[in-house]
This record gives structure tokens, C-alpha cells and sequence, in this order.
């Protein structure tokens, strides 16, 4: 019977083995499985579509504030977050600016005191603005200082790796908490139909639940902060290597480099997998039906029953070598 207990182990190892060299590592023991039942693909922006490097525009709101004032308190307030919107502030800070009594609010903004001032970056209605203004806004206690307008280009294979999930047979949907205008642009960009912008962590995890209340079982693909939550709640989940670290250890699959055609061929992969495990387990079992009661019945010389033996197991070892990225 060592075919029958060679079936699942072996294709099991191969798939991994080919998900390695796809450069994914599975953190979940039920990863390659969940893959199989995907029916639906959920995907963050920011970092994830994008290539998590922006470039910042500044629209001053307040006369008598320059724009290295405004975007060196933006940095301040940013510091300790790895958001790549946060990022983008990087290159504008100033040591002679810090920011004190920091505090994020996942999905929200970021608050804190700049020499005194308290000081607020992030959506219009976390700064308390009837803002007309569509990206990160600064504001401080007298009001609004200024607006960031924030590009961030789309991955260079982020396109055909949504293609390649369209043509494995899955939806595809972003569901981002960046403004309606980037993440519209976004999806123009890569044909995807059904977006949604400007979503709290919550609101991520309200649409994945209505997905799989209508009994879709969704892959999330994330990697920030305020992924998490939809990243450990949806059936099996991607995170890049670039993201948080909350958002890591939530995930199942962590994708080692930015090769973003790793998500489909991945799903692929899954496929391939349970294809061979079936036949493995199909040839195995009826080898073991025939070959057991002859053997058993000293039908067989032992040589014989013992190279039989051997070249099931062998067989069932060559096929699950069929499974590769």
C-alpha cells in the first residue's frame, strides 16, 4: 500500500515546490487547498497594484504656507507608519520638524502636535472638512492647510496578471480606501469593472462577507496596516513581502518578490495540484484493490509483489512531478 500512502504527501510537496519557485511562501497549512476553491479576488491598491513608490503634489488651501512647510509637517506626522502613501513623505523630511503625541488611525489619518500645533493628515472627513478635495488633506485647530494629490503608478504586470485571473474563471474587484480618483484611474488601467474607493478596514470586511455569504470563497490580495482584518477573514489570502508585518502574519501566502503574475499561476498551480492528487489517489487505490488479494493470496512470488510494490510508488511520485508553476 505504499502508493496509497505516497498519493497526497508527494503532490503536496511538488505543488509547494513549485509555488517556491513562483516565489511564494505558504504560512498557512491550508493554503494550497483554499486556493482550488477561489472564486473571486479581492485587491488593495495601494502597494499592491501600485508600485508603493508615489509621487506628492501639494495644493496649499491657506495662504502664507509654503509647500516644503506643509509637506515636512506631512512627513513628521508619517513617520512611524509604513503605509506607502506614508512613504511617499519620506524624501521631504525635515530633522528640524518632529512630531510628538502621535497617533494613526488605521484606514482614517494620522494625528499628532508640530511644535505645539495638533495637527491632522488624512481623509476630509477624519480632519472634521467639508473638504472639496480628493486625496490626503493637513489641517490643523484653525482649519484646512493644504491638499496632497497623490500618484502612484500601476505594476508593470499587474495587467496581465489580472487578465490571467479573468481567464482562470475568477471575479476580480478592488476594494481600496484610497480616493475615488486614484482608485478609479486604476481600474480603467486594467479593465477591472467593479471597484470601490474610500473603505475603512470594516467596510473591506463587510464586502468580503457578502461575497461568501452568497457562497463565493474569495482570495485577498493586501498589504497594509489596515488590510489585516480582511486579509485574516477571507478564505485564503496573499500578502507581499513589502507589507506590514500585521498584515504578514494575517495572511496565508507570502509573495517573496514583486512579481505580480505569481497570484495567478499560484491559483494555476492549485488546480493542477488537486488534478494529479485525484489521479494519484484513483491509481493507487485501484492498484491496491487488485494487487492486495493476489498478493495475499500467494498468487504472486514475493520478487514480483515486491517490484509492483516499487513501481507504484515510483509512478505515483513521477506524476505529482506534473505539477509545476
Amino acid at each position: 500500500p505504499c502508493a496509497l500512502s505516497l498519493a497526497a504527501p508527494v503532490v503536496v510537496a511538488a505543488a509547494n515546490t513549485a509555488l517556491a519557485r513562483l516565489g511564494l511562501l505558504p504560512i498557512s497549512a491550508t493554503a494550497l487547498e483554499q486556493l482550488t476553491a477561489v472564486r473571486h479576488v479581492l485587491l488593495d491598491k495601494t502597494g499592491t497594484l501600485t508600485t508603493g513608490r508615489p509621487e506628492i503634489a501639494v495644493r496649499v488651501l491657506r495662504s502664507g504656507a509654503s509647500d516644503p512647510a506643509l509637506l515636512a509637517i506631512a512627513a513628521a506626522l508619517e513617520r512611524g507608519s509604513s503605509h506607502p502613501l506614508a512613504l511617499a513623505f519620506r524624501t521631504h523630511e525635515n530633522a528640524a520638524v518632529q512630531a510628538e503625541q502621535i497617533r494613526e488611525t488605521p484606514g482614517q489619518g494620522v494625528e499628532g502636535r508640530v511644535e505645539g500645533r495638533h495637527y491632522r493628515l488624512g481623509r476630509a472627513e477624519f480632519l472634521g472638512e467639508e473638504a472639496a478635495a480628493d486625496g490626503l488633506c493637513l489641517a490643523d485647530q484653525d482649519g484646512l492647510l493644504a491638499a496632497f494629490a497623490v500618484h502612484d503608478a500601476v505594476r508593470p504586470d499587474a495587467r496581465a496578471a489580472v487578465d490571467a485571473l479573468r481567464g482562470l474563471g475568477l471575479g476580480v474587484e478592488i476594494a481600496s480606501g484610497d480616493a475615488t480618483g486614484a482608485v478609479s484611474r486604476v481600474a480603467r488601467e486594467l479593465g477591472i469593472a467593479r471597484w470601490q474607493a474610500r473603505l475603512s478596514p470594516a467596510a473591506k470586511v463587510a464586502r468580503l462577507e457578502a461575497l461568501q455569504a452568497a457562497g463565493t470563497p474569495v482570495l485577498m490580495v493586501g498589504d497594509g496596516i489596515n488590510d489585516a482584518p480582511v486579509l485574516a477573514a477571507a478564505d485564503v489570502s496573499i500578502v507581499l513581502r513589502s507589507g506590514s508585518a500585521l498584515a504578514q502574519t494575517a495572511g496565508d501566502l507570502l509573495l517573496l518578490d514583486s512579481a505580480w503574475l505569481a497570484v495567478p499561476r499560484a491559483v494555476a498551480v492549485a488546480h493542477r495540484a488537486r488534478q494529479v492528487l485525484r489521479q494519484n489517489l484513483a491509481w493507487a487505490a485501484a492498484y491496491n484493490l487488485v494487487a492486495i488479494p493476489i498478493a495475499a493470496l500467494g498468487w504472486l512470488p514475493p520478487w514480483l509483489a515486491a517490484l509492483g510494490m516499487s513501481a507504484s510508488s515510483i509512478l505515483v511520485v513521477l506524476n505529482a512531478r506534473r505539477v509545476r508553476a
